[in-house]
């Protein structure tokens, strides 16, 4: 996965004991909103196992793509926002230092999920296939959403 403008630095991850959950090594940033995603955070990707099963092509076009917009829409939904270096130097070089100005920035589910669209088209998904994200996260997404409120009230 080359890096770009929007996603400076390499996503790396590593398998856990779960099956599907992959560990994040290192920061990982995006940069349309100054988002981070600190190390140690514990993501599915894009929660698409059970299409394998159910609608294998769909699956099969889905496969593989947007793993970084998936980092970013699972930090969102876990955290219910995500964290903004105030410095207004993503790499932490400002005045502040290395989040040392963070901030905290709710989001709602909707605006979880466009960011999630956006983040796929600024990682080079095509159109179609963001849509597809998107409105599956908006069908379905409900039930990850819940699921995590309890664990951030």
């Amino acid at each position: 996965m080359p890096t770009n403008d929007k996603f400076p630095v390499t996503l790396k991850l590593e398998h856990t004991e779960h099956r599907f959950k992959r560990l994040v090594l290192e920061d990982f940033i995006y940069t349309r909103y100054n988002m981070i995603v600190p190390e140690g955070f514990v993501t599915d990707l894009a929660s698409i196992q059970p299409l394998r099963f159910i609608l294998p092509a769909m699956y099969a076009m889905l496969s593989g793509y947007g793993d970084r917009a998936a980092v970013v829409h699972d930090y969102l939904y876990c955290r219910r926002g995500y964290i903004v270096d105030g410095s207004g130097n993503i790499d932490g070089n400002g005045s502040c230092g290395e989040y040392g100005c963070s901030s905290f920035v709710s989001v709602s589910r909707k605006r979880a999920d466009q960011i999630f669209k956006q983040a796929l088209r600024d990682e080079g998904v095509a159109r179609w296939r963001a849509a597809i994200f998107y409105y599956g996260v908006r069908a379905f997404g409900w039930n990850a959403w819940s699921r995590n409120r309890a664990r951030t009230i």
